[in-house]
């Protein structure tokens, strides 16, 4: 009994040992339409009426007027201009405390531009569809001129409370507040959590604490742009020379 055990337990060894693996050579897939129409089940359609009712009177909310074509461009564009103040305001406001500056990866814009007219509440989730959270960070002024150098290095990111110039792809002449950056001092920046934790390359921030309220960036904005209307103003952003080029 004992050595048919050990031979079947010697039989699995192997066996696993000569395991095979498979690897895709191939991808592919065909595209399905779903139809609403004739076709569709009507009861759950008739189910789902109320709730796609109520989505779309949501999203097709006005909050704010835009007063002036705002488009994402780098070193520097005036769309990433105003979210980038909106995340500065905001977090002052909702964190309580002293914020120095806010940033924003410039991937994190997915519309080109603002136009001119109307800003729904759906338009604010086209601009930013994914859930990234406003957290602060204080940051030695050093930690800070990495973090930089690196949006530097990928053509300048928007930036509110910070100027820089961009030259030999580094953050030269950066000022916060309007004052020279000190190595040496600590400042607190409002930024993504996607961008804290790592993302876009950026691996020097996760290390340092973060304070995080579960505040969404998308709310935020929301929050900022309303806060204009109720106080009858449109929004307008242009570039400023926040970030520029060397000449």
């Amino acid at each position: 009994m004992k050595k048919g055990l050990i031979l079947g337990a010697l039989a699995l060894l192997l066996l696993a040992g000569c395991a095979r693996h498979f690897r895709a050579e191939k991808l592919e897939w065909k595209n399905y339409r779903v139809r609403s129409g004739p076709e569709a089940d009507s009861a759950m359609m008739v189910f789902l009426r109320p709730y796609a009712d109520s989505v779309n009177q949501s999203m097709n909310e006005v909050i704010a007027e835009v007063g002036v074509l705002m488009e994402k461009k780098q070193p520097e564009g005036g769309l990433g201009n105003s979210m980038t103040d909106a995340f500065l305001f905001m977090a002052r406001e909702k964190f309580g405390t002293h914020v120095d500056a806010a940033v924003m990866n410039y991937g994190g814009i997915r519309l080109p531009a603002l136009v001119p007219g109307p800003l729904t509440r759906g338009k604010i989730f086209e601009l930013m569809p994914f859930d990234n959270l406003l957290l602060l960070q204080t940051l030695k002024g050093s930690v800070l001129q990495e973090f930089l150098d690196r949006t530097a290095a990928a053509g300048g990111w928007p930036v509110s409370g910070i100027s820089y110039t961009i030259k030999g792809k580094k953050a030269v002449d950066v000022f916060v507040g309007n004052k020279p950056l000190n190595p040496e001092k600590e400042y607190v920046i409002a930024n993504s959590d996607y961008i804290i934790n790592g993302g876009d390359g950026i691996n020097m921030l996760s290390v340092f604490p973060s304070k995080n309220i579960g505040y969404l960036m998308r709310v935020a904005l929301m929050d900022y742009y309303s806060g204009l209307a109720r106080e009858g103003k449109r929004i307008v952003s242009i570039p400023e020379n926040r970030v520029r080029y060397a000449d």
